[in-house]
């Protein structure tokens, strides 16, 4: 009993609990002004003529299934590409990009790092397939927990893909990482001028300070049958245009 007393002070509590809660009464909806989604093949289909709010309940405060009240989401930041050829990129970029835009959503996109190399390759498919142009969020690199990477080859390998990248669009890329990868890797001088894009879905004293926070993985949209990651933008107006391509 004084051990699972204890493991709810720990962040593998935190998570434990947060996971519970979510499965059964929903996400947590942080307050904010701008709310997004990020999507991927791994959404299937996407029914895009009816997204556009995320369901919640207002009592609670929590993503409801029923949805009494909704919220309206801005953008949605879109998977793109993986490693240096098309092996591994989102079979449904090409059209979730093209229903994103025709919805009047702001477009973001993202590559996945992978530990394979060539990571100056890595940024140039990304580029050749991403199709970004002014006004849309900042090309994302997403750097996962899990990737096999460590210390300073990873650092090496994130600073090879975002030189390739900033000198193309002129403007610095954002960063997808957890609050743990952060810590370990990026919480240094190296990338204190870059933006991050956090997943933390259980302590938001870290996250808030994220330009863009991913606060669930148990998300429910209208128009989307599987549950999706849900995002906000924690300083509102003033960060959206802070993180577009000028």
């Amino acid at each position: 009993m004084l051990a699972a007393v204890l493991l709810l002070f720990t962040n593998r509590g935190k998570r434990i609990v947060n996971h519970v809660c979510e499965v059964f009464s929903g996400a947590y909806i942080p307050s904010g002004y701008i709310y997004g989604i990020d999507v991927s093949h791994f959404q299937g289909e996407i029914h895009w003529d009816k997204v556009g709010k995320i369901k919640y309940n207002p009592l609670v405060r929590r993503v409801d299934i029923s949805g009494r009240e909704h919220k309206d989401i801005s953008f949605v930041i879109a998977k793109t590409t993986e490693g240096s050829n098309s092996k591994y990129d989102d079979k449904d970029y090409a059209k979730n990009y093209q229903e994103i835009r025709d919805l009047g959503l702001i477009l973001g996109a993202y590559h996945v790092l992978s530990p394979g190399g060539k990571f100056d390759l890595q940024a140039k498919h990304y580029i050749e397939t991403c199709n970004l142009r002014k006004g849309d969020i900042r090309p994302i690199l997403d750097v996962e927990a899990d990737i096999r990477l460590k210390g300073e080859e990873l650092t090496n390998a994130v600073k090879q893909w975002i030189e390739v990248v900033e000198k193309h669009y002129g403007c610095k890329p954002i960063i997808y990482t957890s609050t743990t990868l952060y810590s370990k890797t990026f919480a240094t001088k190296e990338f204190q001028d870059y933006d991050f894009w956090i997943a933390q879905y259980y302590n938001p004293n870290m996250a808030v300070k994220s330009a863009i926070w991913q606060f669930t993985s148990h998300g429910r949209i209208e128009g989307i049958d599987t549950r999706v990651d849900l995002d906000v933008l924690p300083n509102g107006e003033k960060s959206m245009k802070h993180l577009l391509i000028p």
